[in-house]
């Protein structure tokens, strides 16, 4: 069975699934909501350089001047490697791919904290790291 239709998913996993399809829609609106004003409010943020955000999901591209600061800055947005989760995360990939990756770009995955609580996380770091270079 499983060389003609692949591996199969564990009984627990499929069960997690199905359950998470119930809420999916609302959490994607969730997901979209939130990101789509964070993107309007990075945008107009003198630290941001360029945002990437196509209007819909919950991933936005940002460019800084030190990204590496900006993600270590953060206390309620998780620096990490994850996509779609409840918790926002926030991460670089230049560290990771090279110049295949503007330096200045940071990844973020926007979760379903308050959108007013992840600006104002984005905004002490994005602020943290300014006053730094203007040290």
């Amino acid at each position: 069975m499983r060389v003609n239709a692949g591996i199969t998913a564990s009984p627990d996993a499929a069960s997690s699934l199905l359950r998470g399809l119930s809420t999916l829609e609302t959490r994607m609106r969730r997901h979209t909501e939130t990101a789509t004003e964070l993107a309007r409010r990075l945008e107009a943020h003198p630290a941001v350089e360029r945002v990437r955000y196509p209007g819909y999901s919950g991933l936005i591209s940002f460019d800084v001047a030190d990204a590496l600061a900006v993600e270590t800055a953060t206390s309620l947005i998780v620096n990490a490697t994850s996509l779609g989760g409840v918790r926002s995360s926030l991460e670089g990939r230049h560290r990771w791919e090279g110049d295949r990756i503007p330096a200045g770009l940071l990844r973020l995955s926007v979760g379903l904290e308050d959108v007013d609580a992840l600006w104002a996380d984005l905004d002490a770091a994005l602020g943290r790291t300014a006053q730094t270079r203007n040290l």
